[in-house]
């Protein structure tokens, strides 16, 4: 069995920087999270069969080196990149998304939100860190999803029947209550 090098896959142990896999798909994809330094820029996938190293997106767009993370995912019809560009102080960060189709190869940013929330928008590090076998897993606790709720009634767009099914779900929960799972699965 032949052996792959890890010399140009390897990070430096600053405790900030990761290799991340993604088995979703049944296939062994990584990329490599090095923490503010312009390397993570591919999404891998090993053929462990075959013991061959393939790229499956590789992005090239301009990133300042500094404090930011870039992370992808292989979806089923799509490759999703997160970015998170951290302040001076790492107190405040802006998270994009951008959605790669796989077939056209066009790409464009995309704003999550959970329509059976009232339209809350997710944080796209959420969709990397939430997905799981091909579900969304959202975990709340009872008083945060009230108030995640009471916000999105304060929507005056919001339909009737989405203000019908958001209020006795708010009057069904009690702060006693254990964490509260909200499930979606991924369309395949």
């Amino acid at each position: 069995m032949g052996v792959i090098s890890s010399e140009n896959y390897g990070i430096g142990p600053d405790y900030s920087s990761e290799i991340y896999t993604d088995q979703r798909s049944g296939k062994f994809n990584f990329h490599i999270q090095n923490f503010g330094r312009a390397k993570q820029d591919t999404l891998f996938c090993y053929d462990y069969l075959n013991n061959k190293l393939t790229s499956l997106l590789t992005m090239f767009f301009p990133i300042k080196v500094g404090r930011y993370h870039v992370s992808y995912l292989d979806l089923p019809h799509h490759y999703s990149i997160v970015t998170e560009n951290y302040d001076e102080e790492f107190e405040d960060k802006k998270e994009n998304l951008i959605l790669v189709d796989k077939k056209t190869r066009e790409s464009y940013r995309v704003n999550l939100m959970n329509d059976y929330l009232g339209n809350i928008k997710i944080k796209p590090s959420h969709l990397i860190y939430n997905l799981k076998d091909g579900y969304y897993i959202q975990r709340y606790e009872p008083e945060q999803l009230q108030e995640i709720i009471t916000q999105a009634l304060e929507d005056t767009n919001l339909s009737s029947d989405s203000r019908k099914y958001l209020t006795a779900l708010n009057n069904s929960i009690d702060t006693n209550d254990n964490t509260i799972i909200l499930l979606g699965r991924l369309k395949q």
